[in-house]
């Protein structure tokens, strides 16, 4: 008898029927079944996500709110648009230490930052691959890279972040770098130099400085997200920093939590190639499109619609509302600027006829309008997810050092097991060398367990 991974596949045996799930109470995926909320399995002090209030027993919709260590993104927007630099150096600082650091502070980050700068060395074919290798391959040349003290885990967590930006570069086969590894600048301006193969003195301030905002608000999201759930699970078994970064690498490298911005894009590209060019400001042409897609029509004839609706944000995702501002005026004078149009009405549209159809609210995300702004800096999709890792890498680094501070036991649900029950069992000779034959009160079943 000769084994094929094809014939195998076809033998396991692994659906387990839905009801099951309602009669056993478990919250698939962690959600709750009639509000889709999270389930509730930890505490933090690093982020805060809201998207309802709860009004009388009953959860109302609002706009959505952002907050690190308790303070509002949006404050934290303005803030670094006023006095532009090292934004995300700066958030990094806050959701490590709490605070937000004045000039002085944030240079001497910046200056340790760059000390822990490393030429790390390696060859991947997939991006996402490439950068969790890269991460794990600075664990062979720390100090004590097993250690999870606090002072080891920070120091392993700010190297990884300190070298993010090459290991991307190096990821998608644009290293090795051009940057002197004692050079004092910005992740953002690293990664546009690295990315777009510009020289630095050419790239434009303005596009830094959305580079910059863009990383802030991606460095967090709080606890629940996959990925940053994932961390926190291998680091309540005790793992190392660069293992359990790398964790969060794999979760983010799914196409359902990292893909969301590509698909936002490939969706208003197709937009753009369905609508003709004279109507992107036409609703009627626009809400025509929509439609289609609800009824599977077009783009990936899937019924859904990309960029819009969030698990937990409901009237508006903070983080898109600051996107929308900058998208604007990023666009404002370009060849992009007519796109930017198609956005803006079909972000107004697209609300209304799925609340027709759904009866539910939802709103533009961050990945609504992540992949135009890349776009027009020059970055390419296949860029959009690694990115958005270098960012998240802050949170993902806050989450491991305050799990290991006061997690203190190995996260370790239960699964109901509801499969065939075989009191006893028997090797039966055949052809294949035998199988093992279930067998009920000394009688044998029809039931085989093939293993």
């Amino acid at each position: 008898m000769t084994l094929t991974i094809q014939d195998l596949s076809k033998q396991a045996v692994n659906a387990i029927d839905p009801a099951q799930y309602a009669r056993h109470r478990v919250h698939r995926g962690l959600r709750d079944p009639d509000t889709n909320a999270g389930v509730l399995v930890g505490l933090t002090t690093i982020a805060q996500v809201i998207g309802n209030v709860e009004v009388d027993t009953e959860r109302m919709p609002v706009d959505g709110v952002l907050t690190y260590r308790g303070v509002d993104v949006g404050s934290i927007a303005r803030e670094v648009q006023e006095h532009p630099g090292y934004a995300f150096e700066r958030v990094l600082h806050l959701l490590l230490f709490g605070s937000l650091p004045d000039v002085s502070r944030t240079r001497a980050f910046v200056a340790l930052l760059c000390r822990l700068r490393a030429d790390v060395a390696f060859k991947s074919k997939n991006p996402m691959v490439g950068m969790t290798r890269g991460i794990l391959e600075l664990h062979r040349h720390a100090q004590r890279p097993d250690s999870i003290s606090v002072a080891d885990a920070l120091s392993h967590a700010l190297t990884i972040i300190a070298n993010a930006p090459e290991i991307l570069a190096q990821a998608v086969g644009r290293g090795p770098a051009s940057i002197p590894l004692a050079a004092e600048m910005s992740a953002a301006k690293r990664l546009l130099s690295l990315l777009t193969s510009e020289d630095i003195a050419a790239i434009p301030p303005q596009h830094i400085e959305v580079m910059d905002l863009l990383l802030a608000l991606h460095a967090e999201h709080g606890g629940g997200n996959n990925s940053t759930f994932a961390v926190r699970v291998v680091t309540s078994a005790g793992t190392d920093t660069f293992s359990a970064i790398a964790a969060g690498m794999c979760s983010l490298k799914g196409p359902l939590h990292g893909g969301a911005a590509n698909m936002a894009r490939a969706m208003m590209q197709d937009a753009k190639r369905r609508i003709p060019s004279g109507s992107w400001s036409d609703e009627q042409a626009i809400a025509r499109y929509i439609n289609d897609i609800f009824d599977g029509k077009a783009f990936d004839n899937a019924g859904l619609l990309y960029g819009f609706g969030h698990a937990v944000y409901t009237k508006s995702d903070p983080r898109a509302v600051i996107l929308e501002g900058i998208a604007e005026k990023l666009s404002s004078g370009t060849p992009f600027e007519e796109e930017f149009s198609l956005y803006q009405v079909m972000a107004r549209v697209a609300p209304k006829l799925f609340n027709q159809r759904k009866s539910k609210i939802i709103a533009p995300n961050v990945d609504y309008y992540s992949g135009f702004i890349y776009s027009v800096l020059g970055i390419g999709e296949d860029l959009y997810t690694p990115l958005f890792a270098v960012a998240r890498m802050a949170g993902w680094a806050a989450h491991h050092l305050e799990e290991i501070q006061n997690g203190k036991r190995i996260m370790r649900p239960a699964y109901a097991y509801v499969g065939a029950k075989h009191p006893s069992c028997r090797l039966v000779p055949g052809n294949g060398g035998g199988s093992w034959q279930s067998a009920a009160n000394g009688a044998r079943d029809d039931t085989t367990i093939k293993g």
